[in-house]
């Protein structure tokens, strides 16, 4: 749905509202880190470099000052923090990562979706589940992705409460991520006891039936 261009911000996406209902309109916007619109917003510390202080204070106050910075520009939903592993060194986007480690993962997570949230600002916290390298199709042995992989996840939803989840582009073990029940059903709600909302990373929704495997949000390519 597009925004009133009077007010857009260029921001990573947007959900209308029910007028009739009350319900407002919601606002997404990109990281880490920081606020990605086309306003100018205060340049966060990069993710990894929150993760090398090892300090859960560290990642609260960077969370903190994101969800300030989001609540002061009107946008509803912070797409972050990004919890996958950065075990492949070709991966483009490893440096939004934490690191490797999948327990320091989970606590930095902790602390920024706390730091977030307590601007009355949502985290979603991204993207599920082993989006990891550049392929387009990961193999992950259950015990590897709960262990490492799920772990960060599992630490935010437990410890912080994250309001949301993003599903992630790639397939794991042959099933679409975004529209996988092993994953957003099985593990997110039913084993963590997820109880927020999943939205699909950009154009990773291939087919109505994703409803039907956890997703709750598709948001457009």
């Amino acid at each position: 749905t597009h925004e009133d261009p009077a007010v857009y911000q260029a921001q990573a996406g947007y959900l209308a509202g029910i007028p009739r209902l009350g319900i407002p309109g919601l606002r997404f916007a990109d990281g880490p880190p920081g606020v990605l619109t086309r306003h100018p917003s205060q340049a966060e510390t990069a993710t990894m470099g929150v993760a090398a202080t090892f300090s859960t204070k560290a990642a609260e106050d960077n969370g903190l000052v994101i969800g300030r910075e989001a609540r002061a520009l009107g946008i509803d939903v912070a797409l972050q923090p990004f919890v996958n592993i950065d075990r492949d060194l070709e991966f483009n986007r490893g440096y939004n990562t934490f690191g490797e480690d999948p327990f320091l993962s989970g606590q930095m997570a902790i602390g920024e979706v706390k730091g977030i949230q307590s601007q009355h600002v949502m985290a979603q916290i991204k993207h599920f589940v082993g989006y990891d390298s550049e392929g387009t199709s990961t193999w992950i042995d259950p015990q590897t992705l709960h262990e490492v992989y799920v772990a960060p996840f599992e630490a935010a939803i437990r410890n912080a409460d994250v309001s949301s989840v993003m599903c992630s582009y790639n397939q794991l073990n042959g099933t679409f991520a975004c529209g996988n029940d092993s994953t957003l059903t099985k593990i997110l709600r039913d084993e963590i006891g997820f109880k927020g909302f999943v939205t699909s990373d950009w154009g990773a929704g291939h087919a109505v039936n994703f409803i039907n495997a956890g997703l709750d949000m598709e948001m457009a390519g």
